[in-house]
């Protein structure tokens, strides 16, 4: 029983294997007796439209192999290169440099936005770099001025000692409280360093950095009974002026950490004059509202107190005269 093939009968076993590898379309192919399935499906309404007995025309017919010889093997090769410069309609073709040259409105402006934010992140760079700069320079110390301050271990040293000769730096070189912070800060050692690295560099001020530093380094005693023994001392002269006495006195009580808000201060201070009568006075009087007002009434009281011993002494001078003169 013969097998039916649904394929194309060809006269040449030689030339049915041309043309299904493609390698050879040249070769003359002879007509075929029947359509292929495929074709048939193609054709749609023209193939049933045919008489029976007509077989339709193959749609590989040998008049068009001329045509198909010349524009399959340009289609295959160059399909490429026509998708990639944008000659196939419909196609996304990959931009060329032309087409970047000539870009969008829209990007030109993105990427002047991306320049614009470089160049202001780079101003900023550059200011900070300045203000860095300035404020170095502004903290560097001379290097003569550290030598000056002997290192402060906190053993047997007193503080009192270290901060007074940064004052008198500070005000030698006119510097800023952030210099005079860092002046202080530069001969600490030992205890006192890791004092500073861990507690005292919350302090940015001058003032609350020195009261914290006594805090943690009180001054010795011995010291402390230095300055106590030299308020104490301190008394006022005959002919020395009140207001003169009365600010001397109240500078070695701020030594001693004794401020004017405390009671002792004014007792200490009217202790130490000369004339027991201001003396007397003050002592009953209340306490004055500042020192200044204070110096003012010692003053006052002193001048009173001298114009009347001077009128007394008068006195007793011409009462000893007159006693004399009449042989009493």
């Amino acid at each position: 029983m013969a097998q039916t093939f649904n394929e194309p009968v060809c006269d040449d076993p030689r030339e049915e294997t041309v043309l299904r590898s493609g390698r050879n379309l040249q070769q003359p192919a002879a007509p075929a007796t029947m359509a292929m399935a495929s074709d048939l499906a193609t054709a749609g309404t023209e193939a049933s439209a045919l008489p029976a007995g007509v077989l339709a025309k193959p749609q590989g017919d040998s008049t068009d192999l001329a045509s198909q010889t010349t524009s399959l093997p340009k289609d295959a090769v160059h399909a490429p290169l026509d998708f990639a410069s944008g000659a196939i309609p419909g196609a996304t073709s990959v931009p060329s440099p032309e087409d970047r040259r000539n870009s969008s409105p829209v990007a030109i402006s993105e990427l002047y936005t991306v320049l614009q934010t470089i160049a202001t992140s780079s101003q900023r760079l550059a200011d900070a770099t300045v203000a860095f700069s300035a404020a170095c320079a502004r903290t560097t110390l001379p290097p003569s001025s550290t030598a000056e301050i002997p290192d402060f271990t906190g053993v047997d040293q007193d503080p009192t000692v270290l901060l007074d000769e940064v004052h008198s730096l500070a005000r030698r070189h006119a510097w800023t409280d952030d210099v005079t912070l860092s002046l202080a800060v530069s001969p600490l050692r030992e205890s006192p360093k890791a004092w500073h690295q861990y507690d005292g560099c919350k302090y940015e001020s001058w003032g609350y950095w020195t009261t914290a530093f006594f805090t943690a380094f009180p001054p010795l005693p011995s010291a402390y009974d230095d300055h106590f023994m030299r308020m104490r001392s301190r008394q006022q002269a005959p002919s020395e002026d009140a207001r003169k006495y009365v600010y001397d006195k109240l500078g070695l009580l701020d030594n001693c950490g004794i401020t004017w808000i405390s009671p002792a201060v004014r007792q200490y201070v009217v202790d130490g004059l000369a004339d027991p009568i201001p003396a007397a006075i003050l002592s009953c009087q209340s306490p004055e509202a500042s020192p200044q007002v204070f110096a003012q009434k010692a003053a006052e009281l002193q001048r009173i107190s001298r114009r009347r011993l001077s009128m007394d002494t008068l006195r007793t001078v011409r009462s000893t005269y007159a006693s004399t003169r009449h042989g009493c």
